[in-house]
């Protein structure tokens, strides 16, 4: 029996990261999530699979290599969980307090 429609397609297929979550609980240790998902295009359809959580605790000794998001090469240059945590909190309060001011006072 034959496939009704059947055709041959082309196209590629690779996996990235769609979702960072931090959880920051009130006693513990942070940690951040990274949810990936396979992309796949085929004869221009872009398809779309969740796929795997990567898990990662805060260790504020810890560091990690730093990659040009365009290339993936190393830069060189390298960052500690400590510094990212720091980032993170920082952004965090700007955005809030950005938020804060557009709020009408009561």
């Amino acid at each position: 029996m034959q496939n009704y429609q059947q055709t041959t397609v082309s196209g590629e297929s690779w996996t990235r990261c769609h979702t960072v979550t931090i959880h920051n609980p009130l006693a513990g240790v942070p940690a951040i999530a990274f949810s990936e998902e396979r992309v796949t295009l085929l004869d221009g359809e872009t398809l779309h699979r969740w796929t795997d959580t990567l898990r990662k605790d805060f260790d504020m000794a810890g560091s990690f290599p730093l990659l040009d998001p365009v290339t993936n090469a190393a830069t060189g240059q390298s960052m500690t969980h400590a510094q990212l945590y720091v980032a993170l909190y920082s952004l965090y309060m700007q955005t809030a307090a950005e938020r804060d001011a557009q709020e009408p006072t009561p």
